[in-house]
């Protein structure tokens, strides 16, 4: 998976909901808004 210039994965914008929320239950703070 690459990122893009804005540092989001280059999926569709429901992935990367998803992927978003699976994360952040986590408690991982790995997207970051800008």
């Amino acid at each position: 998976m690459t990122l893009n210039q804005d540092g989001h994965l280059m999926l569709g914008h429901s992935e990367s909901m998803a992927l978003e929320e699976k994360f952040a239950s986590k408690g991982q703070k790995i997207f970051k808004k800008i």
